[in-house]
């Protein structure tokens, strides 16, 4: 509660002091790199990008407050799986529908951060020094994903969707640092290259050498093609049990940001 209420403070007096001031925003993608007791469990480089907000605290002076959201996938698997689905009537098979099924797993990471920034105050190139705080989501997703031709596990012929499940989710408390430099491509576009070292938390979470041995699985029984529940339509994993460890990080970023 008190780190909460620390960020929010944080973030209004970055806001009150910077209304007139310009600010810019970043996108970029990003390279996640597992460190110490996160690479002894997992050797998935993660990929995906990250997307900032910074205000300065006051006009013409290179102290930045700012907000930091990255998101990335470390780990995915995909299964091809081909079923067929009896129609009984009694105890007899009445006929026997070919499903076309892909089964993704993902292992997902996504973390905020309140930025504080040092920026050096030069015209073409500007290198900057970062210390970061906040929080890192870390979840493992399975999306089963119908691909027949004529599709009878989804009611919503848009989307192929028949379910998607979260297995494990963990919510911990990171914090780091991180350098980089910024060059001027235009009047207000620059790009950007930066690296962070980011601090995380103990989390249970699945790696993907595990989710590539997991089974799809029919839990029901006399399916109706005109009634299924997609929820008996499941993701196991055979041996079970989550790794657990820190989940200190190297976040790698290259990008543009824009000043306005």
């Amino acid at each position: 509660m008190k780190k909460s209420l620390l960020l929010s403070l944080l973030f209004i007096l970055g806001l009150s002091c910077s209304l007139q001031a310009q600010f810019h925003l970043g996108l970029s993608g990003q390279l996640g790199v597992p460190l110490n007791e996160f690479k002894e469990n997992t050797d998935a480089v993660g990929g995906g990008f990250r997307a900032s907000l910074y205000f300065p605290f006051a006009p013409a002076v290179p102290v930045f407050f700012g907000l930091d959201f990255g998101y990335m996938v470390y780990g995915t698997n995909t299964q091809q799986i081909n079923q067929n689905i009896n129609i009984v009537a009694g105890n007899t098979v009445l006929s026997s529908i070919p499903i076309n099924l892909r089964v993704t797993t993902n292992n997902n990471m996504i973390n905020s951060y309140a930025v504080l920034r040092i920026k050096a105050p030069l015209t073409i190139v500007q290198p900057y020094i970062d210390g970061l705080v906040g929080l890192n989501y870390l979840y493992t997703r399975t999306r089963v994903l119908d691909e027949s031709t004529n599709r009878i596990l989804t009611n919503d012929q848009e989307s192929n969707v028949v379910n998607a499940q979260t297995q494990i989710n963990s919510t911990v408390f990171s914090y780091g640092g991180g350098a980089g430099i910024m060059m001027r491509l235009g009047s207000n576009v620059k790009l950007d290259a930066r690296a962070i070292y980011l601090f995380g938390g103990e989390a249970e979470y699945y790696d993907a050498s595990q989710t590539r041995n997991w089974e799809l699985e029919f839990t029901g029984t006399n399916f109706n093609p005109n009634d299924i529940d997609p929820d008996d339509i499941n993701v196991s994993s055979p041996d079970g049990a989550p790794k657990r460890s820190r989940t200190d990080l190297l976040s790698i970023n290259l990008g543009l940001v824009i000043d306005f």
